[in-house]
C-alpha cells in the first residue's frame, strides 16, 4: 500500500491533475467493478469520508443500468490518494473494488501501446513492472503471456497483474 502510496503522489502534480473532469484542478479517480444498481448519490457517499468529494459520476447505458464504472474527482491530491490506499480492493455489495487514478484515453492506450509492443523490451518491460516473475521463462512462453494480458489489462488496470478482476 505504501509503495501505491507514493506512486500516486509522484503522478498527481504534473498533468493528472490538470485533467479532472469538471472539478477544475481536482484529481479524478476512476473506479470499477461496481455494482450496477450503483448511483451517483451512493458513490459519492461511498468516497466522502476521504475528503471534499467535487464530483461523483456512475456511467450508465441508454436503459440507465449502471456500466460498473465511475468516476469520483477529490479536491486534492492528498484526498484522492487517501481514497485509493484505503478503497482499492475494499470489497462494496460483494465486488472488490478497483480504485485508480483516472487516465485521458489517449494516455492509457498510449502506455499500454508502450507495456505490449512486440520484441524484448516491450516483453520484459511490461512483465519486469508488476509482473511477480510469471512469464519470464522463455521466449515462446514470454510472447503467449504478453497475448494473453493483452486483454485483460484493457481494461485500465494500471501496473500490475488485475485481469482477473474483468
Amino acid at each position: 500500500k505504501k509503495e501505491r502510496e507514493i506512486e500516486l503522489k509522484s503522478k498527481m502534480p504534473p498533468s493528472d491533475t490538470a485533467k479532472a473532469g469538471g472539478g477544475g484542478g481536482g484529481v479524478n479517480l476512476y473506479i470499477k467493478n461496481l455494482d450496477e444498481k450503483m448511483e451517483d448519490a451512493d458513490l459519492k457517499e461511498l468516497f466522502d469520508p476521504f475528503g471534499k468529494v467535487a464530483s461523483a459520476v456512475v456511467k450508465k447505458d441508454e436503459s440507465g443500468v449502471g456500466k460498473g464504472f465511475g468516476f469520483v474527482c477529490f479536491a486534492s491530491p492528498d484526498e484522492a490518494t487517501k481514497a485509493v490506499t484505503e478503497m482499492h480492493l475494499k470489497v462494496v455489495k460483494g465486488k472488490p473494488l478497483y480504485v485508480g487514478l483516472a487516465e485521458k484515453k489517449e494516455a492509457r492506450e498510449e502506455r499500454l501501446r508502450q507495456r505490449y509492443s512486440a520484441g524484448p523490451s516491450g516483453v520484459m518491460g511490461g512483465k519486469g513492472k508488476g509482473g511477480k516473475g510469471k512469464g519470464m521463462k522463455g521466449g515462446k512462453g514470454g510472447m503467449d503471456m504478453m497475448g494473453g494480458m493483452g486483454g485483460g489489462m484493457m481494461g485500465g488496470m494500471p501496473g500490475g497483474m488485475g485481469g482477473g478482476m474483468m
